[in-house]
């Protein structure tokens, strides 16, 4: 403490309050701000959704409204889920962003057990540690890699061909009646998905689509392939584009946007190429999808 005062140290001010919260008041905001949204005490609730949240209570929700016991200082969660999709249950701390679909069976038991733990005052290290182990029932899927492999490729692709017409002899191209540049638009990327630590990550092998709606997955190769990939969908308005090629006029709906495609479905259960009992995974700009034949049985989680 040497070159500070006494008499400044007594006038240091604690920022970290409601539930280890940091308390930031510049501007006068008065925010309590986390890793991931932010919760403002004159209304007594967060400004954002959570960016996994339990739907049985409220996005907006936080803790399984029980912030004594399982307090969140990330705003970050680890959600479990059965084959058909359904929630079995959410440990509000522990390793993070990570989706578990428990083996078949074994549903039951596991949901009892995070039941269990979120009644128990236990300390950030021990649940950590009890939330690795639960992992271990079923298939755990890093969602983090998954992100952050969408943040680095959703507007990095140019579309060349669209539907095997190449852009650069298209005339008029519009989206949605308006003319826009081809460069806006941004082709899909795929990358193999291995298992490493117990989880299944982004790998190394990739596919760079050009094409606006043609993906493909990777050849994987390498060690730890699970036979599975992931693949991006742009960032880009829904809608109709069309384009003159010669006289005639040609039109094609996107909506990258509204989660996994009719192909993508059927990808992921009539190609035995692409998946080795891990599910496909798709990424858009709101969310994960961990995909597997249904979209009653996708397993949706907030990005």
């Amino acid at each position: 403490m040497a070159g500070i005062s006494s008499k400044a140290i007594g006038k240091l001010e604690n920022r970290y309050k409601y539930d280890g919260y940091e308390l930031n008041k510049d501007f006068d905001v008065n925010l309590y701000e986390t890793f991931y949204r932010s919760h403002d005490p004159q209304l007594g609730r967060f400004w954002q959704i959570d960016p996994r949240p339990s739907e049985l209570i409220s996005l907006y929700s936080s803790m399984g409204n029980n912030p004594i016991s399982l307090n969140d200082i990330l705003g970050d969660t680890t959600r479990y889920f059965n084959n058909k999709g359904q929630s079995v249950g959410v440990i509000n701390r522990g390793a993070g962003s990570v989706a578990v679909e428990v083996d078949n069976g074994m549903d039951k038991l596991v949901g009892i057990v995070i039941d269990a733990l979120n009644s128990l005052s236990l300390t950030d290290d021990v649940m950590a540690v009890l939330d690795g182990a639960l992992q271990k029932t079923g298939t755990a899927y890093d969602i983090t890699s998954m992100s952050k492999y969408y943040e680095a490729n959703a507007d990095k692709n140019n579309v060349s061909t669209i539907d095997g017409y190449p852009v650069n002899s298209m005339e008029n191209l519009k989206l949605n009646g308006k003319s826009i540049d081809s460069k806006s638009l941004k082709a899909e990327a795929s990358i193999s998905l291995v298992k490493k630590d117990g989880k299944i990550t982004i790998g190394k092998n990739e596919y760079i689509n050009k094409d606006l709606i043609r993906t493909f997955p990777p050849d994987g190769t390498e060690d730890g392939y699970t036979g599975a990939f992931l693949h991006t969908h742009p960032n880009m308005r829904d809608g109709k584009i069309t384009w003159n090629y010669g006289p005639q006029l040609y039109n094609y709906s996107i909506s990258p946007s509204a989660g996994p495609s009719d192909r993508d479905q059927d990808q992921a259960t009539t190609d035995s190429r692409y998946t080795k009992g891990v599910r496909n995974v798709v990424v858009d700009k709101n969310f994960v999808y961990l995909i597997n034949g249904t979209d009653s049985q996708t397993i949706k989680i907030p990005r």
